[in-house]
């Protein structure tokens, strides 16, 4: 592998993140206006990009998959707790060296194999573990891309972001990476109070019936437990 870093993309979180404890080293990713507030709390390696370029999530990943200086680059939520091993059980990491080797081990991997996209598993329970790792299926907050083989981008939906990304890549590049093994602990988005739930739910599912246009027998959408699956079998 060439060159690597690991990023972290982060929006008004300068108070509470502690990704950066949890590592050797690490990069943050925000926006101009709030460059001051992140070097304000010790977070010493800032890329502050204007904000108008990186004001959505999709935004920020398209902009590091192309311009990131680096070979491959491994990008994370801001809101991780700790990582942790999640086999036959849980096993929190608790020192910043063994992490931040597997991140760079993961990202060896997917450059001497040529595949563009490898990620963690969205959750890490142990009763959803069964190998170290799989070749298609959703991924989680983890994320690395292989910056000059990846060919998928993000498109901005509300709903089914991540799902759309990796039937792209698996359509483009027909393989992704996903070791089940190595997870983190981090708040999954949930709908919660504030908002117009029915209305919600019914964009919600008119985009589930879009994506099922699109994607055809690769996508299904689990309306009672609100879950999307990858049907791409490797």
């Amino acid at each position: 592998m060439s060159t690597f870093n690991i990023y972290v993309a982060s929006y008004n979180r300068s108070e509470k993140t502690i990704v950066h404890k949890l590592l050797e080293y690490c990069t943050f990713v925000v926006r101009k206006s709030e460059e001051e507030a992140y070097k304000s709390k010790g977070i010493e390696s800032v890329w502050a990009i204007d904000d108008e370029k990186i004001n959505s999530f999709s935004k920020v990943h398209n902009y590091l998959i192309e311009n990131a200086p680096e070979d491959v680059i491994c990008v994370l939520d801001d809101d991780f707790a700790h990582f942790r091993y999640s086999m036959d059980r849980n096993l929190p990491i608790k020192d910043i060296v063994t992490p931040t080797r597997e991140i760079e081990r993961l990202a060896q991997i997917l450059f001497d194999l040529g595949i563009g996209l490898l990620g963690s598993r969205i959750t890490s329970s142990p009763l959803n573990y069964n190998a170290e790792f799989h070749f298609s299926g959703m991924i989680g907050p983890i994320r690395f891309y292989n910056r000059n083989v990846i060919k998928a981008r993000y498109n901005h939906m509300r709903f089914f972001t991540d799902t759309d990304f990796v039937l792209q890549e698996l359509l483009l590049n027909r393989i992704i990476l996903r070791p089940d093994y190595f997870t983190s602990d981090a708040q999954i988005e949930t709908n919660k109070g504030g908002m117009n739930i029915r209305r919600t739910r019914d964009i919600q599912l008119k985009l589930a019936e879009e994506m099922k246009q699109k994607w055809g027998k690769y996508f299904s959408y689990q309306k009672w437990n609100n879950v999307s699956k990858v049907l791409v079998k490797r």
